[in-house]
């Protein structure tokens, strides 16, 4: 009788500190990716994959930053900052979701026994989030293309 009150005790601490290291092992790539977000965010580098970095140039605070080199008008100067604000919200919009998305497969997760399925679907969420960030950085960089002109393009990708 005792042995199995023994075994029982220790397989109940054994699971619970299984699901206490899958809650902090999650907890931690959560933070990475959130950390490693903003990190880009704030180095101003573009999350665009493959081919589309050619654009990432053209993202509208860069080119905003080269206004002297680039010789804008101030015509350009508006439109650009109009361009880069409607950027600006339109990621945090974008931002939402992936978030949203990430904290519920946290969650899940973080259960004893997590449904995989509602992993997988909260993480094909994740991704399309991501997939509407990536179109939103490169929509407005053809938008600040379409107000440069042929000379100041050529300035941009010469950088």
């Amino acid at each position: 009788m005792r042995v199995s009150i023994v075994l029982g005790l220790m397989t109940f601490a054994a699971s619970s500190l299984a699901a206490q290291h899958q809650e902090h092992q999650a907890e931690g790539q959560a933070k990475g990716q959130m950390q490693m977000q903003g990190q880009m965010q704030m180095a101003g580098q573009e999350h665009l994959p493959g081919p589309l970095r050619a654009y990432a140039p053209f993202a509208p605070e860069k080119v905003l930053a080269a206004s002297e080199t680039l010789g804008l008008s101030a015509e350009q100067t508006a439109k650009l900052k109009a361009i880069a604000e409607w950027a600006r919200k339109a990621n945090e919009q974008a931002h939402a979701p992936a978030h949203a998305a990430m904290m519920s497969a946290r969650d899940e997760l973080a259960k004893a026994s997590p449904d995989t399925a509602v992993v997988r679907l909260q993480i094909a969420a994740h991704a399309t989030a991501e997939g509407n960030m990536q179109w939103l950085q490169l929509s407005a960089a053809l938008q600040v293309q379409a107000v440069l002109t042929a000379e100041q393009r050529a300035k941009v990708t010469a950088k």
